[in-house]
């Protein structure tokens, strides 16, 4: 899609209206509600397009996988943790947070359309979101000495099922669905956008209120966390030294400054105080308004990227 990152970066202004008018429970319980669904629908569109054995070609040679999933998990929040002395007491619990939040369940998708390495995106989003709830509280007890009570095992089953569900999906899909499987693929793109420019009206719209409140505030908070995102780009562009190609320094981009921020501003919300919840929630805004620039640089004909049939 020519306009994927437009699309997805309108979506953030979409919830900051609708956010306004939101009241009640019932709506935010629907917002959450569709955010889990599209977790299960990104990987899904994702796997359509990668068949099991190449991602087991890739798992045949796993330094590279191993290295760049330990940077994510356990580098970043210890290059963050290094500099922790330079950053305002109140933002460090949402330093901390972010740098050890996973991959994002979107990498593949977000790799889909800017031509990266889907199946190296794929397999580092799934292990790193499995091992988030052993390393995150370890990172937060060990760095800013907060301890956080995860309940692990459900995290584990609920990180389970949304990461495998949509390979079993995809395998049923092309195994008794294959013209809507052909469909989906020929899709993609458009189905990703679409989905990314709700997914975020729904994690915006419930904190709209939070960031219009106090415009000069949320203002310098973004550009705190702007400056934090800026380092995680730069940090993945030199990371993709290792490998010459092109694919590989979008994919690490993808990977360390394009993470699961929904997962952040949850458990933010849950164990940590406003100013926290609201960095977390402008990382987001990040998120979305980075992919107009890298799709101009990686993927500027998007539409061209994809082919009609998927291999059955």
């Amino acid at each position: 899609m020519k306009y994927f990152g437009v699309v997805v970066s309108a979506g953030l202004f979409v919830g900051l209206l609708v956010g306004r008018f939101i009241s009640g429970d019932t709506v935010p319980m629907l917002m959450r509600l569709y955010i889990t669904i599209g977790l299960v629908v990104l990987l899904y569109i994702s796997a359509l397009k990668i068949k099991p054995s190449e991602i087991i070609v890739n798992l045949k040679k796993p330094a590279y996988i191993i290295f760049i999933s330990l940077m994510k998990m356990i580098g970043i929040p210890l290059i963050a943790f290094a500099f922790l002395r330079y950053v305002p007491e109140d933002y460090r619990i949402a330093v901390m947070l972010l740098s050890a939040t996973p991959s994002a369940m979107a990498t593949p998708g977000l790799l889909l359309v800017l031509k990266g390495n889907i199946k190296l995106g794929m397999i580092i989003s799934v292990i790193t979101n499995l091992i988030t709830p052993i390393t995150l509280p370890l990172v937060l007890l060990y760095s800013i000495g907060v301890k956080v009570n995860l309940d692990i095992l459900n995290m584990m089953i609920f990180l389970g099922i949304i990461v495998f569900l949509p390979f079993l999906l995809a395998f049923l899909s092309r195994k008794f669905l294959p013209k809507f499987a052909n469909f989906v693929a020929e899709k993609s793109a458009s189905i990703i956008s679409i989905h990314l420019f709700l997914f975020n009206i729904c994690v915006i719209a419930p904190f709209a209120n939070l960031i219009l409140s106090d415009l000069s505030k949320s203002f310098s908070l973004f550009i705190f966390i702007l400056a934090f995102s800026a380092i995680l780009h730069v940090i993945a562009i030199l990371l993709s030294l290792l490998k010459s190609q092109k694919s590989c320094t979008v994919t690490n981009i993808i990977i360390f400054a394009y993470f699961n921020v929904g997962f952040s501003i949850v458990l933010s919300g849950q164990y940590f105080d406003q100013k926290t919840t609201l960095l977390c929630v402008l990382y987001e805004v990040i998120w979305a308004l980075g992919l107009i620039p890298l799709q101009f640089i990686f993927n500027p004909q998007s539409d061209k990227r994809y082919p009609k049939k998927v291999s059955l």
